[in-house]
């Protein structure tokens, strides 16, 4: 009897981590291949292509209206560079913004807007 609890204690506990990961917020088709073509890493983006729309210490979200969104890396996940990224996606023009908040300092910095093309690739940067 006790070999069959912990075995069923057992398929539970290793079962649980994939519910858990299928229930997060996943993103976009479109937000996914913004994070894949500027991914340096699990947890930084590399947005040193775009120019800083908002280049002082913005407090709230400078993009106000109907845009997709997303944080990398997920809030549950500290990366090494303490930056915490919001990626806003307009599907109807396929522009796209970065916030980026933290690092040491602490900042809140806008990037963008980049462009995606009709394969969701990054076309263009500004410069």
């Amino acid at each position: 009897m006790k070999k069959i609890v912990f075995m069923m204690l057992s398929v539970m506990l290793l079962a649980a981590p994939c519910v858990w990961a299928e229930g997060e917020n996943k993103p976009s088709k479109e937000i996914e291949n913004i994070i894949n073509g500027l991914k340096t890493s699990d947890w930084t983006l590399d947005v040193s292509g775009f120019n800083m729309v908002e280049n002082k210490n913005i407090t709230e979200d400078p993009l106000k209206g109907e845009y997709e969104e997303y944080v990398f890396p997920p809030p549950s996940v500290q990366g090494a560079d303490m930056y915490r990224y919001v990626i806003k996606v307009d599907k109807k023009t396929r522009k796209f913004w970065i916030w980026r908040t933290g690092g040491f300092y602490y900042q809140n910095i806008l990037y963008g807007p980049g462009f995606l093309d009709n394969s969701g690739n990054i076309i263009k940067k500004v410069e």
